[in-house]
């Protein structure tokens, strides 16, 4: 009886290897019950923080490819972390080629930081809404970075939104001294 069951433990230990390594593979391809295979290769010790085929890391290639949120929360949930440096990239990159708020809104509740960075790299994006909700979770009333540049700056420079200048000539942000001071209208 034994002797039977070696050679099935053996299948189903190879098995849930060559399955918890898929990790890449489930979320890209976005199928019915990808978070069912992502769970299930979670719990059979899939590695959330090995490294992809490009070196990327799982959890922002999930963030930039537009994965569901609840793939997103479960890659976190298991521990899949980013450095701050990888972090900032993977945040400047969403705000831009993404238009997504809701999921920007999901990543800075799950601790995702806005930065001035990351809110520079919005003005980029053609969505006057994306730029607003990052402006909107941008947890800090300093908008001049270390070099003297301004929103404003980062806005006319990218080229991509003329609304974004537009909007932030309205808001009389125009001037770097008086920026640190300035009150937002209300953003509408």
């Amino acid at each position: 009886m034994l002797r039977k069951l070696i050679p099935f433990a053996l299948l189903f230990s190879f098995n849930s290897a060559v399955f918890a390594e898929n990790l890449e593979e489930i979320i890209s391809n976005r199928q019915p019950g990808a978070l069912l295979k992502l769970t299930r290769a979670i719990r059979e010790g899939a590695d959330v923080n090995k490294p992809v085929e490009d070196g990327s890391s799982l959890l922002s290639t999930a963030i930039l490819t537009g994965c569901d949120r609840t793939i997103i929360k479960a890659l976190i949930d298991a521990g899949a972390k980013l450095d701050a440096e990888t972090e900032r990239n993977v945040m400047s990159a969403f705000t831009v080629f993404r238009d997504d708020e809701t999921t920007l809104r999901f990543l800075a509740s799950e601790g995702f930081n806005i930065d001035l960075e990351v809110l520079k790299a919005a003005t980029g994006n053609k969505s006057m809404k994306m730029f607003k909700t990052a402006l909107e979770l941008y947890n800090s009333r300093d908008f001049t970075d270390e070099r003297g540049f301004t929103l404003l700056h980062s806005a006319a420079a990218n080229a991509r939104n003329p609304e974004v200048v537009a909007f932030l000539l309205r808001q009389g942000l125009y001037n770097a001294p008086q920026w640190r001071d300035k009150k937002l209208k209300k953003i509408s």
